[in-house]
């Protein structure tokens, strides 16, 4: 059989599709053992890609009296291929996705080389914001400077998304000020010194992740994280996460350690995520009694709880 040497970059695009679906089909099968599975497998298997990536990210420490307090991770290289397979990153330009140097260029030809208009997440926003009833006027945006440079917009990764991609080998962070290789420890340091509840989300992130979610921010829903199948690109996001640590002793004046949360405050939370067709799950995470371990996500204990809010109609006899 004899491929059509121009058919090559689809068959290779085919075969990624194919290989990607492979974590969630190994967790469908074989859920019980499926960590014991992929601790013998080779690191970097499976994330961010089936095939074998090493993605170089620039970190830019914060320092305070020498010491870091927090940092940011750019990427500038295989942006496209960690957003198709596990929607890492964001562009620093655009709502998700880095798309402002192809907005820039449909500016400029408003039609791309088939002849039907791009149509990227932030036109649907614009849209839905001229429909709005005393819309104000949005200003001067980023899509009206000129010229466009592919450096400008570099995609930023957070946090969870940047110890994620260190601990499967697939991000090599280098630091911006002395070009060495920054170790996990040290990235842990400075993002621990901006959030103290960094190691239970942590753990729910890669407990998430390793169940083959696609997991984003859910800042603007009020939540920690948002679960999706496959990415934002091919389907709404399904749940909307929260991430909680429950004492170890039960009693006192709150059972959430350094939270206050409030049924006000869930039915709140939920009453957000209703309406944006969501489940609001509540996952709790206990992390390991030895301090020495707190690096690493399989050492806690992960509880999830479902929060729906019932509805006397819908459960009529």
């Amino acid at each position: 059989m004899v491929i059509d040497p121009a058919l090559l970059p689809q068959v290779g695009q085919l075969l990624d599709r194919i290989l990607g679906i492979l974590p969630r089909l190994l967790h469908q099968l074989l859920h019980p053992s499926l960590h014991q599975i992929y601790k013998l497998l080779p690191a970097n298997t499976f994330w961010p890609s089936p095939r074998r990536v090493q993605t170089p990210a620039t970190v830019y420490f914060i320092r305070e009296n020498g010491r870091p307090i927090d940092c940011v991770v750019w990427i500038q290289q295989n942006v496209q291929l960690l957003w198709n397979n596990g929607a890492f990153g964001k562009g620093i330009l655009s709502r998700s996705n880095p798309t402002w140097l192809l907005r820039q260029i449909r500016r400029s030809t408003d039609r791309i080389d088939d002849g039907s208009t791009v149509v990227f997440p932030e036109d649907r926003t614009r849209q839905r914001r001229q429909l709005r009833p005393f819309a104000r006027d949005p200003g001067v945006s980023v899509d009206d400077q000129s010229d466009p440079d592919p450096e400008i917009e570099p995609v930023q990764l957070s946090p969870c998304e940047t110890l994620f991609l260190h601990q499967t080998q697939v991000l090599v962070p280098i630091d911006s000020v002395t070009k060495l290789a920054v170790p996990f420890t040290d990235l842990w340091t400075a993002f621990a010194a901006t959030d103290e509840h960094l190691g239970i989300k942590y753990a729910a992130y890669f407990y998430y992740r390793a169940r083959g979610w696609a997991v984003r921010s859910g800042i603007k829903f009020g939540s920690d994280f948002l679960l999706y199948n496959g990415g934002p690109e091919f389907s709404h996001s399904v749940y909307s996460v929260v991430v909680r640590q429950r004492h170890q002793e039960v009693g006192g004046e709150d059972e959430l350690q350094g939270l206050k949360d409030t049924w006000q405050y869930l039915f709140a939370l939920n009453r957000v995520a209703t309406q944006a067709k969501k489940i609001l799950v509540v996952c709790y995470v206990d992390p390991p009694v030895d301090e020495s371990k707190i690096t690493d996500p399989s050492q806690y204990t992960v509880e999830e709880l479902v929060v729906t809010r019932f509805n006397p109609n819908a459960k009529k006899e």
